[in-house]
Parts: structure tokens; C-alpha cells; sequence
């Protein structure tokens, strides 16, 4: 099937849930294992970038290859900001505690966690919206489009069609047409050849 490009209302949407959702499960993770909480103008920054970068690339649908890969890589960033970025009621990040926190194994296994997680919701998500937007496409705005461009016949263009199924009679490519039967079904049986019973 043709690939479906989603009208901008739908692109801002998919863009705004997925850096919610990336940004939100990636900040409980960091400050659960880390212990600081995070300042709202960090989240709203991330979201912020993370919705930008979604936008740029969300002109089509995308499988869970590129949405795991895409999650992996935004958990990475996510996590190098939320370590410099400030704790809410301090000026400055306390770079040499974040930095030791940032290496351990159980911030990788959150913010890994984090992108798997995300990007099956995510998925999910992505399919549904693509089925929806193609039944809504063939099932409603395809036969309306049909239906609105649709004209009438004109009597020029009625008097040179059959009246049994409104194909032209004669015209250029179905001269040799004219004197065809159309025949459905099995052939009837003749009074030559009796049938068996």
C-alpha cells in the first residue's frame, strides 16, 4: 500500500505524545535511580526538543525499528541533559555528584528500560493511528472526494451510449466490440445432447 503522509494536525499530535511520553518516562527513571529531582523548566525544555526533532522526521509512519532506535538515542541526550541541568532551587548543577551518578549500571538499565518501553507503547500507538487515518481515508473522504467531483451526463453524451449498460456503441477502440454478446454462466444445453440424469 502507498505510504500515507498525515496532515499537520495529526504530525504536531504523534510529535507532542511521543516527546511526553519519551520525556516523562525517561525524567521518573533518572530521578529515581539518581535521587535529584528535576527542575520543570528541564522537562519543559526537553519536551520542547524532543517535539521539534519528532515533528522534522514524522512526515510518514515509522516501524519499531526506527522508533526503538529513535527512543535509544533521545535516552541518551535525555539523560546528558537531565545531568547538567540544574536541581530545581539551586543556580548550578553539581556536576562531579551528577557525573558520578550518570555512570553507574542501574542509570543505563533505567534509561534502556525507558526506550524499550516506550517504544512499544509507542508502536502500538503509531499503528493504530495509521489504521484509523486509512479507514477514515477509503471508507469516508475517498467516496465524498468520489462523490463531489462526479458530473452528469450530457444528452450528447447520452445519446452515443447503450441503453443497457451505458457503453458507447461505437467509438475509437471498440469498433470490432459492437456485435459482441456477453455471455455469463454455463452453457445451455441443446436438444442434440440429452442430459443425464
Amino acid at each position: 500500500m502507498r505510504s500515507l503522509h498525515p496532515p499537520a494536525a495529526v504530525r504536531v499530535t504523534r510529535a507532542l505524545v511521543f516527546a511526553f511520553v519519551c520525556v516523562l518516562v525517561s525524567a521518573a527513571g533518572h530521578t529515581t535511580v539518581s535521587g535529584h529531582s528535576l527542575s520543570p523548566s528541564a522537562i519543559t525544555l526537553a519536551t520542547a526538543a524532543v517535539t521539534a526533532i519528532v515533528w522534522a522526521t514524522a512526515a510518514r509512519q515509522w516501524n519499531l525499528l526506527t522508533i526503538t532506535s529513535g527512543l535509544i538515542a533521545a535516552q541518551g541526550l535525555l539523560h546528558l541533559w537531565f545531568t547538567i541541568a540544574p536541581a530545581p532551587g539551586t543556580p548550578h548543577p553539581d556536576h562531579s555528584h551528577a557525573l558520578s551518578d550518570s555512570r553507574s549500571p542501574a542509570m543505563l538499565a533505567a534509561h534502556c528500560a525507558a526506550a524499550i518501553a516506550c517504544s512499544l507503547w509507542l508502536w502500538c500507538g503509531e499503528r493504530a493511528v495509521f489504521a484509523l487515518m486509512r479507514a477514515v481515508y477509503g471508507q469516508i473522504l475517498l467516496p465524498f472526494l468520489l462523490l463531489m467531483t462526479a458530473r452528469p451526463v450530457t444528452a450528447a453524451e447520452r445519446s452515443g451510449l447503450d441503453r443497457r449498460g451505458g457503453v458507447p456503441l461505437v467509438g475509437p477502440g471498440n469498433t470490432l466490440l459492437k456485435y459482441s454478446m456477453a455471455r455469463r454462466g454455463p452453457p445451455l444445453c441443446s436438444a442434440s445432447f440429452p442430459t443425464i440424469r
